[in-house]
This record gives C-alpha cells, sequence and structure tokens, in this order.
C-alpha cells in the first residue's frame, strides 16, 4: 500500500495536489496587482499618445476643429439670416411708413388743392381770374371755389343786372 500521513492533530490537512485557501488568496491578490499595473500602464501610454503635438492628438484636434468649425458656421448663418430677416422687417417697415405718408401727403395735397378749387382743371398760371367762392367740402378747406372767369385783356368784367352773383363780360370794342 501507499504511505500514510503520520497524524497530526485535528488540524485540517489539505489532500496533497490541491492549493489551500491562501494560496488562492494569494493568486488573487497577485492577479489584481497586475491588473491595476496593466491598467496604469495602458493608461499612460494611451496618454501620451495625445500629448498636444502628437499625431494622435493632432488627428482629433483637426476632426474636431473641422466639425466646430462646420457646426458653427452653419449656426452663424443661421441666426445671422433671422437677425437681417428681423432688422430687414424693421427697416423695410419704416421705409415703407414714410414712403407711405410721403405719398399720402401729396395725394392728400393733391386732394386739397382739387376740394379748393372746386375740381376745376385747366388753369394758366400766367393768368388772371375771377372766382365766385362757396362754404368747402369740410373743415380743412373751409372754402371751395364754385366757378371762374379768365380775365381777358379788351374786355370789362362786371357783375351780372340779371344774376348778381354772376360775372358778366363785355368786349370793348
Amino acid at each position: 500500500m501507499g504511505q500514510e500521513a503520520p497524524y497530526q492533530g485535528a488540524v485540517y490537512q489539505p489532500v496533497p495536489g490541491h492549493p489551500g485557501g491562501g494560496w488562492w488568496a494569494g493568486a488573487v491578490i497577485v492577479a489584481l496587482v497586475c491588473l491595476a499595473g496593466g491598467v496604469a500602464i495602458g493608461t499612460i501610454v494611451e496618454r501620451n499618445k495625445y500629448e498636444a503635438g502628437k499625431p494622435a492628438y493632432d488627428a482629433i484636434f483637426s476632426a474636431g476643429y473641422a466639425s466646430g468649425q462646420g457646426e458653427g458656421t452653419y449656426q452663424g448663418k443661421k441666426a445671422g439670416r433671422k437677425e437681417g430677416r428681423r432688422v430687414g422687417r424693421k427697416v423695410g417697415f419704416q421705409k415703407g411708413k414714410t414712403a407711405g405718408q410721403k405719398a399720402g401727403e401729396i395725394q392728400g395735397t393733391a386732394d386739397g388743392a382739387s376740394a379748393a378749387l372746386g375740381g376745376l382743371t385747366g388753369w394758366d398760371p400766367q393768368s388772371n381770374y375771377i372766382v365766385n367762392v362757396q362754404d368747402g367740402p369740410s373743415a380743412q378747406v373751409p372754402f371751395a371755389i364754385s366757378r371762374r372767369t379768365e380775365m381777358v385783356r379788351g374786355s370789362s368784367y362786371s357783375l351780372c343786372n340779371s344774376n348778381p352773383q354772376q360775372v358778366c363780360v363785355r368786349n370793348k370794342r
């Protein structure tokens, strides 16, 4: 038969050929130390690749710069268009308002003159006229011309006997 181990009391004896608990604890500690060392070394190696000026750093910097520049340009144009529309509406409104007011003043002056002149057209600025005045159409135009008679050289003018509201013309020839 085989050899027998002498009795050593009540102490547990591991079965020969199988590691004990202490061995496993030591193995776990060694594995953890190796793992931590590997992580530390890997981190340092990778970190060194990305130091400023190194090719890996330059590659990610260039990619980030290009992406950021593209997005920044897009966002800037978008904001610029929005601001441009806002300012354009404001400026356009103001110019339109000013042009409209000017056109309104011109039209109002023309309408007022037409009302004051009784709607009579064809006035000659080199001629003299005898006019009949009546009440105007509004408070802004209190008087209006109801009738006109152009004065001609060699004629005499007087109120008509039949209607003192009218001017009678007599040729002096």
